[in-house]
């Protein structure tokens, strides 16, 4: 489990580049890791890889029956009044490739719970906690309520410094071991 800071992408998409999480990591343990879930560039915070092919689909496995706990703080436009849980599917964007949209009709089932945290006269930090893990999901669901994140550069256009979303914390049970594991990974609140 690592703390992945903005801007950098959690594994590369072409043979040159060299900059990223995975390629970190590969040189930290003199070796390949392998990517258990993902992070946008855009987003900080708490990233799982696994340390061996062997362990990788267990880890997957917990992932897909929800016996890895993930929760994300964001501080989003507007005043979020209430907690929620978010219950949208969401499918490509066919006007833009890197986007995806509320799709009811052809979208993946996409759960995201919403606890409100703190409301400011523009802005509201919550916290959200994934049942699904769907590309851009807690962006998508945010903006399709009427509050994008702050500083999104693909779902609102208010310059800001930086994607407002940190992976805060994971819990899971180590496969083996079986012992619990609870990483939570602080942001710097000046952000937030």
């Amino acid at each position: 489990i690592i703390n992945k800071p903005i801007g950098m992408k959690t594994h590369p998409n072409q043979p040159d580049e060299t900059d990223t999480m995975f390629n970190h990591l590969a040189a930290y343990l003199n070796g390949r890791p392998y990517v258990v879930h993902r992070l946008d560039k855009e987003t900080s915070g708490v990233l799982l890889f696994a340390k061996n092919p062997f362990v990788l689909p267990i880890l997957g496995r917990l992932l897909e029956e929800k016996q890895i706990y993930r929760r994300y703080q964001s501080v989003i436009h507007g005043q979020l009044t209430k907690d929620q849980t978010i219950h949208q599917k969401i499918g490509r964007d066919r006007h833009d490739r890197r986007k995806r949209v509320v799709d009811p009709k052809n979208g993946q089932i996409a759960i995201t719970h919403v606890t409100v945290e703190k409301i400011n006269e523009r802005t509201t930090t919550v916290s959200c906690v994934l049942d699904t893990g769907r590309t851009h999901q807690i962006r998508v669901h945010l903006a399709h309520l009427g509050h994008p994140i702050v500083g999104d550069p693909l779902y609102q256009n208010k310059p800001a410094k930086r994607l407002m979303l940190h992976a805060t914390q994971m819990h899971l049970i180590h496969p083996f071991t079986k012992e619990k594991m609870n990483d939570v990974v602080k942001i710097d609140a000046s952000l937030f």
